[in-house]
């Protein structure tokens, strides 16, 4: 050592083996370089399978699967089914049914399990059936209608053509029990298409009624009078 530094020869040697170090780094980098590129070129895509083949494809650029657009022929349209038309029986009664209806409102319905019309808690709700009239004559309007405690009360009117005839509900104990009621005559001149409609005006209780069958039975004149 000369005045406190190292020989000349110890700083020589000292250059080599940085430089050493540094080229062996650099060599192992270029080594594990190589291998990638090796093994990259060694997994071609046809080696893979399609399903890994994908997988090397950018996701921006990769197929889609055609959009498969519904065959006209798989669209069926369902058929509204019409209203049934009441005819008269060969005595002339029409009976007119519950599951018949035609209903007008966002309440009412046909209630199938009970076999009436029920639900009817909305007195702007109504209901209808489309009848024929063949043989025109004079007939007795009679219904079978059932209300539960203390929901009677409510009045209606039944209409077909340009004859009504109104009534009060009685209370039955039950909306499951009904009873048969006269509500009057009416008189039909003319055969032909009619609506029956049978509109609430007032509804005290909980529902107007359960109504199950609606009956028009004419009225025969007595002997004396067809004289």
């Amino acid at each position: 050592m000369i005045d406190g530094r190292k020989p000349a020869s110890h700083f020589f040697f000292s250059v080599p083996g940085a430089a050493m170090n540094s080229f062996a780094k650099f060599s192992s980098t270029l080594a594990i370089a190589c291998l990638g590129l090796v093994c990259c070129s060694a997994i071609s895509p046809r080696h893979l399978r399609a399903s890994d083949a994908a997988k090397l494809v950018p996701a921006d650029k990769a197929p889609t699967a055609p959009k498969i657009e519904p065959k006209i022929a798989d669209k069926v349209d369902v058929p509204k089914e019409e209203p049934k038309r009441v005819v008269q029986n060969k005595d002339d009664t029409l009976v007119i049914r519950a599951r018949d209806v035609i209903v007008h409102g966002a309440r009412v319905r046909y209630e199938k399990d009970k076999d009436t019309i029920g639900y009817w808690t909305n007195v702007a709700d109504w209901v209808s059936w489309n009848v024929a009239i063949e043989r025109p004559g004079k007939f007795n309007v009679v219904v079978e209608q059932g209300c539960g405690k203390d929901s009677g009360g409510s009045e209606y009117t039944i209409e077909i053509g340009d004859q009504k005839v109104s009534d009060r509900v009685q209370d039955t104990g039950s909306f499951a029990i009904f009873h048969i009621r006269n509500l009057g005559a009416i008189t039909i001149d003319k055969p032909g298409d009619y609506r029956m409609s049978v509109k609430p005006t007032s509804k005290p209780g909980l529902a107007v009624m359960d109504l199950r069958t609606i009956w028009l039975k004419p009225i025969k004149p007595a002997a004396s009078d067809s004289k």
